[in-house]
């Protein structure tokens, strides 16, 4: 990787944890609350395309595995993927990587390509 592709990972790594920082709207029913962190994972895959959209956010979970509180709340360590919003933060990365490649192909489609 170059260091202009690192350095926008970087970037977007710190935008994910900025937006964490916005409080989260609480739904009774469900466990999981809705934050702003998953719109950063849509932008980092339609900003950055598949490729450096997903390296973004697996460099970000990997933070939160080993236990940096990035999460909503302060949250953090490998525990995280043991409950219930498991699910959600499994799939940033597989949903970065969709929004990307989707973009280069409507983007290849009106440019002809």
């Amino acid at each position: 990787m170059k260091i202009k592709e690192i350095t926008y990972c970087g970037v977007m790594i710190a935008i994910i944890v900025a937006f964490s920082l916005v409080p989260p709207i609480a739904v009774p029913v469900i466990p999981v609350p809705i934050s702003f962190q998953t719109m950063a994972v849509m932008l980092a895959g339609s900003l950055l395309g598949k490729k450096l959209g997903t390296i973004s956010v697996l460099i970000f979970l990997l933070l939160v595995a080993v236990g940096m509180p990035l999460l909503i709340g302060g949250r953090g360590g490998f525990s995280i993927f043991l409950g219930p919003t498991a699910g959600y933060l499994l799939s940033w990365p597989i949903s970065a990587f969709s929004i990307g490649w989707l973009l280069e192909i409507k983007l290849l489609e009106v440019f002809n390509c």
